[in-house]
């Protein structure tokens, strides 16, 4: 690694205000020697307090408005501004573990020849304490074969070179679920190689309002 490894983080809110600043405030938490944070926040056509909330979270945010798209749309938006050596997308009602990015780059670190990592996620009952309900199994071979049978982690449990990402491409907008799947599937197509980070955490908060509360048009799509 370069002795400053700038990583991007694509953070897309849709009426999430109130989970905003939690998110950022984990992203900024990533920050140690040698590794610095871009943080993009991309409001997709909110109608809280989404911008207020954004616009006070400090000089340090790129804060993105348009109108409502989609996930997809509103990660494109935030992948085309992004300028950091590795990617990441966190939910805005989400949360990245302390010391996740330092973890990560120690794997790349070990093995360079690696497009992308995979961690260890949490899921979370919001609004009980935050209590612990499950935690994710982490394949760590076949990636590829697996992923077509099922999304393998939660889209913040991975980090990316902003290269293979360059590649690959932009999330398809036509999708409104399991987006990220069909993303890492293209991925996989492109020959990515893939790898664990069995010490790095991300937490994924349940709520009454998460877009997969309701598995039937997931499994549709």
């Amino acid at each position: 690694m370069s002795s400053q490894t700038l990583v991007s983080v694509v953070i897309p809110s849709h009426n999430y205000a109130a989970f905003l600043p939690q998110a950022v405030s984990s992203v900024l938490a990533q920050r140690a020697p040698g590794i610095d944070v871009e943080v993009i926040v991309v409001d997709d056509g909110s109608t809280d307090n989404t911008v207020e909330v954004a616009q006070g979270l400090g000089a340090d945010i790129t804060f993105i408005h348009q109108e409502n798209t989609g996930p997809s749309g509103a990660r494109n938006a935030g992948l085309r501004a992004a300028s950091g050596d590795f990617v990441a997308f966190l939910d805005a009602d989400d949360l990245f573990a302390k010391g996740l990015f330092a973890s990560h780059l120690r794997v790349f670190e070990a093995q360079p020849e690696l497009d992308m990592v995979i961690c260890r996620c949490m899921d979370i009952q919001h609004g009980q304490g935050d209590r612990g309900l499950s935690l994710w199994s982490l394949v760590n071979s076949h990636w590829d074969v697996h992923a077509c049978n099922a999304n393998l982690a939660p889209i913040h449990c991975f980090l990316l070179r902003t290269s293979c990402a360059r590649r690959v491409g932009f999330f398809d907008e036509s999708i409104r679920y399991c987006e990220d799947q069909e993303y890492w599937l293209r991925c996989y197509g492109y020959g990515a190689k893939v790898g664990v980070n069995p010490d790095g955490f991300v937490l994924y908060r349940r709520h009454g309002d998460n877009s997969t509360r309701d598995m039937r048009p997931m499994y549709l799509h």
